[in-house]
């Protein structure tokens, strides 16, 4: 049913963004990917909202694309980092 996939994406987005904040707390290297994965669900989830009719365009609408998409270019640009240090990362 609708409801039922409405939601498993929410419980998706909700899942990325608790791992995303967990491994950026303890500071892990996996971190900027799952933030990638997180801003990816939620620049979709912003860009399907008008276009599957859910809420007409707005002011509101053109802020969360910016913040959800500078979720996603800093996640992206973490990603890119890695570690220039030259020293491996020890756990």
């Amino acid at each position: 049913t609708t409801f039922g996939l409405a939601t498993l994406r929410t419980f998706g987005l909700f899942a990325a963004l608790v791992t995303t904040a967990v491994a950026a707390g303890l500071r892990h290297p996996g971190a900027a990917g799952a933030g990638v994965v997180t801003g990816l669900i939620a620049f979709g989830f912003t860009v399907a909202c008008p276009v599957s009719g859910h809420h007409a365009l707005g002011g509101w609408w053109f802020g969360q694309l910016a913040l959800t998409g500078a979720m996603l270019v800093v996640s992206l640009a973490a990603l890119g980092r890695g570690d220039r240090t030259g020293t491996a990362i020890q756990h």
